[in-house]
C-alpha cells in the first residue's frame, strides 16, 4: 500500500507533481473537489476534517488501497493557522499518528521561494503566501511522518517530477521497485 500526500502553497506545484507521478507510477489521484468551496466555513470545513479525513485515513490504513492524495488533513494544520481559525490540533496530532501507521506513506511538500502570484481565486491568499510557505516548511518539522520537500522555484515540472521520484526511491518506497 502506498498514500502519497501532496501539500504546499498555492501555486507551488503540488497538483502538476502529484498528476504526474500518479500517471508515471499508475497510482489513482484524487483532489477533493469541496476543498475551496468550504475553506472560508471553519466550523464545516472541521467537521469535514474529522470525519471525513478520520474515515479515509481509516480505510487506507485497513484495505491497503494506494492512493495519491492532492492535500489532505496537513492543509489544514497550515491554513488554520495563518488564518487564526482555530482548530483542534490534538485531533490533526492523531490524524498524523494514523497516517504514521500506514508504511508506505509519505508527505510531500512542494514550495517556492517567491508567490507565483497567478492571482490565486481564493481571496487573501496572495497576501498570506510567505505566512503560508513557512507554516509548510513548520508542518515538515512537527510530522512524525516521512518528508519530501521539494522547492520548486527554479525547477521546470519534468525536473520536480525526477526529483521526487528519486527522493521516494531513497525512502524505499516499494511502489517504484
Amino acid at each position: 500500500m502506498t498514500v502519497l500526500v501532496f501539500d504546499g502553497p498555492d501555486g507551488s506545484g503540488k497538483t502538476t507533481l502529484a498528476k504526474n507521478i500518479s500517471q508515471g507510477l499508475n497510482l489513482p489521484y484524487h483532489k477533493n473537489p469541496y476543498e475551496h468551496g468550504e475553506w472560508k466555513h471553519p466550523e464545516r470545513y472541521k467537521l469535514m476534517l474529522r470525519y471525513t479525513d478520520l474515515y479515509f485515513l481509516t480505510y487506507l490504513k485497513n484495505s491497503g488501497s494506494n492512493v495519491i492524495l492532492d492535500r489532505a488533513w496537513t492543509t489544514e494544520w497550515v491554513y488554520s493557522q495563518v488564518f487564526n481559525r482555530g482548530n483542534d490540533f490534538e485531533f490533526l496530532q492523531k490524524l498524523d499518528e494514523l497516517t504514521l501507521q500506514i508504511p508506505e506513506s509519505v508527505l510531500i511538500i512542494t514550495t517556492r521561494d517567491n508567490n507565483p502570484d497567478k492571482g490565486d481565486e481564493l481571496e487573501g491568499l496572495d497576501e498570506k503566501w510567505s505566512q503560508i510557505r513557512d507554516k509548510y516548511e513548520e508542518l515538515s518539522r512537527w510530522t512524525q511522518n516521512k518528508v519530501i520537500y521539494i522547492n520548486t522555484e527554479k525547477l521546470t515540472p519534468e525536473q520536480t517530477y525526477m526529483t521526487c521520484l528519486q527522493k521516494l526511491k531513497e525512502l524505499g518506497i516499494k511502489c517504484l521497485v
